[in-house]
């Protein structure tokens, strides 16, 4: 026989990301696999290289895997790429506006949130340099913004809350 699962963890055992992994090894199905692989991760995307090795592919084999795909995007950022569904980044840019609305609403006086302190809060597991790269997407976007190292809506200027300005 063949050994799928030559490292199988005794807990978690049904999680979505390991079952995924686990298609990747016994499916001809390449494109499909990684569709599947990258919408179970926690995260919002995979580093190209890792993709590649878990869809049995060489890493010079992902920009045309991405350009078969139009839900497929390849995130670059120097000679670092990570490749992500449109789903995924979609989802991910609404959890930071839901944590950066929260946020706000919790210390309005505050000009935002860490960067890091934000990656915590929102998918720890991620790598911190494609969370950067995502945040920077979206302050060229103009949807956030930043101060002093702190990410906050492009909306929100510090201040008092309503309750705090009538005390």
């Amino acid at each position: 026989g063949i050994v799928l699962d030559p490292v199988g963890e005794k807990a978690r055992r049904s999680d979505p990301e390991r079952l995924a992994r686990l298609a990747c090894l016994w499916t001809d199905d390449r494109d499909a696999a990684a569709l599947r692989l990258l919408n179970a991760l926690p995260q919002p995307g995979l580093a190209s290289d890792e993709m590649a090795f878990r869809l049995g592919l060489e890493p010079e084999d992902m920009p045309g895997l991405v350009a078969r795909h139009p839900d497929l995007e390849q995130i670059f950022d120097g000679s670092e790429s990570w490749i992500a569904t449109n789903r995924t980044i979609a989802d991910f840019e609404t959890q930071i506006l839901a944590a950066l609305r929260l946020a706000h609403a919790e210390a309005p006086h505050l000009p935002g949130l860490a960067a890091e302190a934000l990656r915590a809060r929102i998918c720890p597991r991620s790598d911190p340099r494609l969370f950067r790269k995502l945040t920077e997407n979206m302050l060229a976007a103009e949807t956030l913004r930043q101060t002093d190292g702190m990410l906050a809506l492009a909306e929100h200027r510090p201040g008092l809350s309503p309750s705090q300005e009538t005390e």
